[in-house]
């Protein structure tokens, strides 16, 4: 069951269900002379449509790091399908929402703090007067994995598998700006359904009195992705 995260589907029904991510899975290092340096791997078995994804990402040159990240993501995505009991190539943007809303209401395991002592997840650390990372997953967080679930379901439809309808639905633009002339000025886009609008907040460093100017004073932007 995903812990502290409330289902789409049951949202707009009107019920409400919490539920929790299986530990299932996990991403290994394959062993050489592999061509994917790293693999998931569900109940033992390695997952193939996630390897042949990787091995497209490996032959476009791109790093064991990045591959590795993408692994961990589409992990992830696995153990959604897990608890709805979904095969991949059924899923559909109900399901992807599933993933969506557990990732904002979850608390993200690297951001707790051990100690009353130490600052809290959304706090201002008083030394630095820097904000301190809130307790869940980061807009960016969000969208890189929505990002990675998309791309791997373009690349298999690219082949003829998988659903005939990305479950991530793309940014109502997109159509438009491939049919834009290179030199035509690039225009404002909408974010995509469920992109998280994307928050950069910078905090100046203490200063004394003396040194204290209006230029220390920085400001707190957002911006849409």
């Amino acid at each position: 069951m995903l812990r502290g995260w409330v289902d789409g589907r049951a949202a707009a029904s009107g019920s409400r269900r919490r539920i929790e991510l299986p530990a299932v899975g996990s991403v290994q290092r394959a062993a050489p002379p592999a061509v994917v340096p790293y693999v998931v791997v569900v109940d033992g078995v390695e997952v193939e449509p996630v390897s042949v994804y990787l091995s497209g990402l490996v032959i476009s040159d791109v790093s064991a790091l990045t591959v590795r990240s993408y692994a961990h993501d589409l992990l992830r995505w696995w153990k959604v399908l897990t608890v709805l009991g979904l095969r991949w190539d059924r899923a559909t943007r109900e399901d992807v929402e599933v993933m969506v809303g557990w990732l904002r209401s979850a608390v993200n395991p690297q951001h707790r703090r051990s100690s009353l002592s130490v600052s809290q997840p959304g706090s201002v650390n008083l030394k630095t007067g820097k904000p301190v990372l809130p307790a869940g997953y980061a807009p960016s967080t969000i969208n890189h994995a929505l990002t990675v679930v998309y791309s791997f379901y373009e690349f298999h439809r690219m082949f003829g598998r998988g659903p005939l309808v990305n479950p991530v639905p793309a940014a109502p633009d997109r159509r438009r700006m491939q049919q834009l002339s290179p030199i035509d000025p690039s225009p404002r886009l909408r974010r995509a359904p469920m992109r998280q609008p994307q928050w950069s907040s910078t905090a100046g460093r203490k200063v004394s009195s003396g040194h204290f100017s209006p230029a220390a004073i920085t400001a707190t932007t957002v911006s849409f992705v």
